[in-house]
């Protein structure tokens, strides 16, 4: 489980709160270069990963350092049930847009996109971003097609006929 303490003001870890919540990827990537904690919790909010959801280059940033990708935040939501919601609320095109990159990213790590917030009772990222969680499927069903395949191929699937 991660610390839920909030860092020292002026810490690193500080730093990179703050720059995930101005979406500021410089920032991010110089406090994470630095040594900031990637799950460094925001007081009353949760980790890091929650406050740059409106920003997918610093999600990526964050999780490359080693953030956890499914952790919960002050409201029990996990990254994509507050994404979907965050996306249900906002009204500015370019934020929708990169809350849908976020999210192919998020889901690509195999978030669930079934669960609605816990907290707010919103729907699920299915149900918000229908177009996002169907080109992952359709990425999904091509991969295991063409293992398919593959095995189907491979001189270890043939059998000697007798």
């Amino acid at each position: 489980m991660a610390d839920r303490r909030p860092p020292p003001p002026g810490s690193l870890s500080a730093e990179l709160i703050h720059a995930c919540v101005d979406g500021s990827l410089f920032r991010a990537l110089q406090a994470l270069r630095q040594g900031a904690n990637p799950n460094a919790w925001r007081l009353n909010e949760g980790p890091a990963l929650h406050s740059a959801l409106a920003w997918p280059r610093i999600v990526e940033a964050l999780l490359q350092a080693g953030a956890h990708p499914q952790e919960r935040n002050h409201w029990c939501e996990r990254p994509l049930e507050k994404l979907a919601a965050d996306y249900q609320l906002s009204d500015d095109a370019d934020e929708r847009s990169r809350l849908e990159q976020t999210a192919l990213l998020l889901l690509r790590l195999g978030g669930n996109p079934h669960r609605g917030s816990p907290f707010w009772n919103t729907p699920s990222l299915k149900a918000a971003m229908p177009h996002v969680v169907a080109t992952v499927v359709a990425e999904r069903r091509a991969v295991h097609l063409e293992q398919a395949w593959a095995v189907r191929g491979s001189v270890s699937a043939k059998r000697a006929r007798l």
